[in-house]
């Protein structure tokens, strides 16, 4: 009993402390997943990925500005909403690339953005990160990226589940 209290205690300690592991590539934002998709083609991989974003792409037609199904590459800029402290909101945008092959797929997002409410420029996510990094600043402080973060990983997360379902019948 007194094993279980003291983990109860222990888990918002640990939550406070957390700490994110931000794919960086030379400065820059880059989340990046590769996963088979097995007994699909790279024509159904294909039309998987341009459905999700027809349902997810705010302006499709306006967001999307590579949609090549002979090599398979999707490109467009995907808009979507983070928050600090539940209450103040981040209005954020990152380029998806979707690269379609036989039995398997690449997604990357990359580029971000984002313009916090009342505020009237957007900002780059990789100079921010900069920034912090010359100030001396923690860039994997869950503070700071959590949000983003893990916005990043369901984005990639749901990208693949919708390649990944079967709409044969």
């Amino acid at each position: 009993m007194n094993k279980l209290l003291f983990l109860a205690l222990l888990i918002p300690v640990l939550s406070f402390s957390q700490r994110v592991e931000l794919p960086l590539r030379d400065g820059h934002l880059i989340y990046e997943k590769v996963d088979s998709i097995p007994g699909k083609s790279m024509s159904e991989i294909f039309l998987s990925a341009r459905q999700w974003v027809n349902d997810h792409f705010t302006q499709p037609k306006d967001n999307l500005q590579i949609d090549e199904k002979e090599t398979g590459k999707l490109l467009g800029r995907y808009s979507f909403d983070t928050y600090v402290d539940k209450t103040l909101a981040i209005h954020n945008s990152v380029i998806v690339t979707i690269e379609c092959k036989e039995n398997k797929a690449r997604v990357r997002l990359l580029s971000f953005d984002f313009i916090v409410d009342g505020a009237k420029e957007k900002r780059r996510v990789d100079e921010v990160i900069q920034e912090q990094q010359k100030s001396g600043i923690d860039i994997y402080s869950y503070e700071n990226w959590g949000e983003l973060d893990a916005a990043a990983k369901s984005i990639l997360s749901g990208i693949f589940n919708a390649l990944k379902i079967d709409d044969k019948f």
